[in-house]
């Protein structure tokens, strides 16, 4: 029954008249001991009375809107989710380089990897402090295609996969078997990450990002190095002729809602890709509890009169200074 709906009001509203019947009828009986039992019905009565008033007014300004409101339970302590270990953690964790708090870069040979159309294995940098941290889950930045290099510090608080993609890999290899067994393997988030890919390959992360825009907000594309003879070529091929033609291909349409940058170099796309990435999520700390707040109602002064409410109709322009026009007569 709800602590604010008609039917407990209404049977604690009868409960008051029930016992004030009851005291009539006890106070002119010559019942003993009649002083303790007419005591006793008043207070009965005055009781009931008053709760039924006190819920009257609660339904009206619910003060309680509900029995936990009223009557709250022992404060508890915050449950917390325990982090599952990624399946290569204990491996990683047996590595030379494990306890020194340094990033790991190893060889990531997941199951099925070769059906990926991959020219050679992925492989993967987990950050420093990945194994000092068990708690934690990271973004991930996947890397695609050729011509990068793995190189010390490259993981800034953000797991890295280096995939070497071919003309033949499938965009559901990023969006869905990668995921997939990269969050078996490792402690990573399920959305967030970013792309990394040369110009050459910007059509496989489109398509990827476009069907998980949620995974995939941002991509980062690495243009592709002119030698400067060919520059300086370009260059006098263009003024000879008068027209003026871009030496890099321009920067593809993306989905709507996903971040595209053009940098020079995989360094500089992947420092840019993990910036768009949040930080570390450490699942040992609960999640703020959202309560929805109400908005206050307005009160007015018991001797306060109400404001006139101000008929509907079309503004009112307030006169501005008259000009005087002669007209000719």
């Amino acid at each position: 029954m709800s602590l604010t709906g008609v039917p407990l009001l209404c049977l604690v509203a009868f409960g008051a008249v029930a016992a004030m019947a009851g005291s009539v009828v006890v106070w002119r009986r010559g019942w003993r001991p009649r002083v303790p039992l007419r005591a006793l019905s008043v207070l009965l009565t005055e009781t009931l009375a008053l709760l039924t008033v006190g819920l009257a007014v609660n339904r009206s300004e619910e003060f309680y809107p509900s029995w936990a409101a009223l009557f709250p339970a022992a404060e508890q302590e915050p449950a917390t989710v325990a982090a599952r270990p990624g399946d290569l953690d204990a491996w990683l964790r047996a590595q030379g380089s494990a306890d020194s708090g340094q990033e790991i870069s190893v060889p990531w040979k997941p199951r099925g990897w070769t059906g990926w159309h991959l020219s050679a294995a992925p492989t993967v940098v987990v950050p420093a402090g990945y194994l000092q941290h068990p708690t934690n889950h990271y973004s991930a930045v996947v890397v695609t295609g050729t011509g990068w290099t793995v190189t010390p510090g490259v993981a800034e608080q953000t797991v890295v996969v280096f995939v070497p993609t071919t003309a033949a890999t499938g965009p559901g290899v990023l969006t869905a078997s990668l995921p997939a067994l990269l969050s078996h393997d490792l402690r990573v988030t399920a959305r967030r990450w970013a792309l990394v890919a040369p110009a050459a390959g910007a059509a496989l992360v489109e398509q990827a990002a476009g069907t998980a825009p949620d995974r995939y907000p941002a991509i980062a594309l690495v243009r592709a190095k002119v030698a400067p003879v060919l520059k300086a070529f370009t260059r006098l091929l263009v003024a000879g002729h008068g027209v003026a033609a871009p030496v890099h291909p321009s920067t593809p349409p993306v989905p709507p809602g996903i971040r595209l940058t053009t940098v020079d170099g995989f360094p500089a796309g992947i420092a840019w890709a993990i910036r768009q990435t949040p930080p570390p999520l450490d699942t040992a700390i609960p999640a703020p509890t959202w309560v929805p707040s109400q908005p206050p109602v307005p009160r007015r002064s018991p001797g306060a009169a109400p404001k006139p409410k101000t008929p509907a109709g079309p503004p009112q322009v307030s006169p501005g200074p008259t000009t005087g026009v002669n007209s000719g007569s």
